[in-house]
């Protein structure tokens, strides 16, 4: 893979972010705007209520299980291709589910999504990483794609919920396929394709037992709403997913070209990023569920005004993610890593105050919004760029994966968490359903202060701006030699 480097190279960098952060608002508004359309799909295509629940689930069930499977495809074939391709088949599996006249139909088109945002993610994470080297631009970059995130996961219900109420639920599925169209025809020529690189080969026997692990893993949490901790439906796969990650270890340690390679393990960078990423998911991702259910389910609010009620934080959110780049130059990624997660967490505790369906919106939930925001917005591109800072290009596709397998199951095991705390949702005892969400953020607060912890002891010491080392004669003469064009 080539970095992009001399001045034309940047400018062809700066035309391809903006469609990398619209490919990656697109895979998060996917798993938030479906949700407001449940009840009329469930009307519309006669689905039972576990039924329904597989059109939110088949996609986050693929989407988290297959992405260690991707970012490894990234190295091995390339990331542009493996982009491409995933986008590909986002955009026809959104045709199809737009078009579905059954709900099984449209669960299949949703697991199709899921695979295509496998694919995604990690390969725009991975070109983001390799137009860009490690430092200023690199930071902006990511710090785009995660205001990107934040902006796609907060607006899912009041776009949702205006394409619902115009023109019904396939809106939310046709929505995705222009975006996508013109990723499509624009990709090609802006962003970098592969280069002259060492053969690889995949490990199928690792990547066979790492994506059953993780689908297994994902499937078991997504019971415990259902079905609670104790039931078969949760547990069994849990189990699996445990058995599997066993012998993955043993298939990893014989295999000769492992999926993830111990050279990207050996980086202390990115374990300790990924660890503090893992609980700081267990914390954001959930809190967007407790935000929402109290606003429907105490106070009353419709779809879209409890998507409008939690766009404080989705602001804050956006704007630290952009500010976090000018702040890690200063200051190095660890201080805003640490401050940002006790921030976050500080505003978790504040919001656990609620006063049930009396309490006032200003007091009870805007300011803590506003601190949350603030905190993970700071921590979440300080973690990124952390985790990626010190990968080797070569293995930006894996070192991806891995981020966003950090991510997708920390929320996945916050969420069960907390969903398991909050007992009372869809009960009419709105007192009861308070007390609950109370819990939840208390909880969701502590998961945000132990990977604040985490961090600190597990990353290296940065206070301060790193000092540049000048460039030696042999390094000036290597950095001034041209850089071959991308294919």
């Amino acid at each position: 893979m080539n970095r992009i480097e001399n001045p034309a190279q940047v400018g062809a960098a700066l035309w391809a972010l903006p469609l990398l952060a619209t490919a990656q608002f697109l895979l998060v508004l996917d798993s938030a705007i479906v949700n407001v359309a449940l009840p009329s799909i469930q009307r519309d295509l006669h689905l039972t209520p576990g039924g329904v629940s597989w059109v939110v689930n088949a996609y986050a069930l693929l989407f988290g299980g297959l992405l260690l499977l991707g970012g490894r495809l990234a190295d091995v074939v390339g990331a542009r291709r493996v982009f491409l391709a995933g986008l590909s088949v986002f955009g026809l599996a959104s045709v199809a589910g737009a078009l579905a006249p059954t709900g099984d139909l449209l669960v299949t088109a949703r697991s199709l999504q899921g695979v295509g945002a496998s694919l995604v993610a990690p390969g725009g994470m991975a070109l983001a990483l390799i137009l860009f080297e490690p430092g200023p631009a690199r930071n902006r970059a990511l710090g785009l794609l995660g205001a990107a995130s934040g902006l796609g996961g907060a607006s899912g219900a009041v776009v949702g919920g205006v394409l619902v109420q115009a023109w019904g639920w396939p809106a939310v599925l046709w929505v995705n396929v222009p975006f996508v169209a013109a990723v499509l025809v624009l990709g090609p020529r802006v962003l970098p394709g592969p280069s002259a690189a060492p053969a690889r080969t995949l490990d199928v026997p690792g990547a066979t037992a790492a994506t059953v692990g993780l689908v297994s893993l994902v499937y078991g949490l997504t019971g415990v709403a259902e079905s609670g901790w104790t039931s078969t439906r949760t547990w069994l796969p849990l189990a699996l997913a445990v058995m599997l990650a066993l012998g993955f270890g043993v298939v990893e340690r014989r295999a000769r070209s492992p999926l993830v390679p111990s050279a990207v393990m050996g980086i202390r960078t990115l374990r300790g990023a990924n660890a503090a990423v893992v609980l700081g998911s267990m914390a954001m991702m959930p809190m967007w569920f407790l935000l929402t259910v109290y606003l429907q389910q105490v106070r009353g609010f419709g779809p879209v005004a409890a998507g409008a009620g939690v766009l404080p934080t989705v602001v804050m959110l956006v704007l630290f993610n952009s500010l976090a780049p000018r702040i890690i130059a200063r200051a190095g990624a660890k201080p805003p890593l640490v401050l940002g997660l006790a921030v976050a967490a500080a505003g978790l505790v504040w919001l656990s105050g609620l006063d049930g369906p009396h309490g006032g919106y200003v007091d009870d939930l805007l300011w803590p919004q506003l601190v949350v925001g603030t905190g993970f917005g700071l921590a979440f591109v300080a973690g990124t760029v952390t985790s990626t800072r010190d990968v080797p290009v070569e293995l930006s596709g894996i070192a991806s994966g891995l981020l966003n397998t950090a991510q997708q199951v920390g929320g996945a095991v916050g969420l069960a968490v907390l969903v398991s705390v909050a007992s009372h949702v869809g009960s009419p005892n709105r007192v009861a359903l308070t007390d609950d969400l109370s819990h939840g953020f208390v909880l969701a607060a502590l998961f945000a202060a132990l990977a604040a912890g985490l961090a600190w002891a597990l990353l290296p010491g940065e206070f301060r701006r790193p000092r540049v080392r000048p460039l030696r004669a042999q390094e000036k003469a290597s950095a001034s030699a041209p850089v071959a064009a991308s294919a």
